[in-house]
């Protein structure tokens, strides 16, 4: 083996030594200065280093005993000196991993995300091009100046179409008609109707225990570092 193989060798080992503990020293735990520029910052929590980007701390709330992995990004609104309309803005709850190179990026909320996220995957959706969705047939049998509303290709696709049920399209009489009610106003009614809504699973004992087993040696390990 050559002498710069070998120098290689030990100069990697040890950037690799270096690297894992600056990392250790740079996790944030509840007692350092930084968890102090959240909302909350969890008893045992932490927030693995290195961070991703992370602005508007004041609007983030971080549970007890929840983990942050490496390159996380957490924000909330889309720039540092933003000012929210309610905080937080990003709530993650108790004992969670949020795990390496996740996104959470919180607007008014994160039901609004979701939303803004539904009309996105709508509009970039692939759209099929064949017989049935180019309906030259249909268009030739109706001809110019009829009606497709009552036909029953109509009927059969109108549904397809992704709508919003955040964002009211209405006319301004028929929205105060309805009440005026506003953008954020309909998102903390959502927010309401998903929180009293049943869960569509529970995780059984064994399922608990056995996340609680690995979120206890993990913790653990952690608790170490910090």
């Amino acid at each position: 083996m050559s002498v710069r193989l070998r120098f290689r060798r030990y100069l990697g080992a040890k950037v690799r030594s270096t690297r894992r503990y600056l990392n250790e020293v740079a996790t944030v735990g509840p007692s350092d200065g930084y968890a102090s520029e959240f909302h909350y910052f969890g008893e045992r929590a932490a927030l693995m280093a290195p961070q991703g980007v992370i602005y508007n701390e004041r609007y983030l709330s971080i549970g007890d005993e929840t983990l942050i992995g490496p390159n996380v990004c957490l924000t909330a609104g889309i720039s540092a000196d933003q000012t929210m309309l309610s905080s937080p803005v990003v709530s993650i709850g108790k004992k969670c991993i949020i795990g390496r190179g996740s996104h959470i990026i919180g607007h008014w909320s994160i039901v609004l995300g979701d939303e803004l996220a539904g009309c996105a995957r709508a509009f970039v959706r692939e759209a099929p091009v064949n017989d049935e969705t180019l309906a030259l047939d249909e268009i030739k049998a109706i001809g110019p100046g009829g009606s497709f509303l009552a036909s029953r290709y109509t009927r059969r696709h109108y549904r397809e179409f992704w709508m919003s049920d955040l964002f009211d399209h209405s006319m301004h009489d028929r929205w105060a008609a309805a009440g005026e009610q506003t953008l954020k106003q309909r998102i903390q009614a959502k927010v309401q109707r998903l929180r009293a809504a049943e869960r569509p699973f529970v995780l059984t004992p064994e399922q608990q225990a056995g996340l609680e087993a690995i979120l206890t040696v993990v913790q653990a390990h952690q608790s170490e570092r910090i």
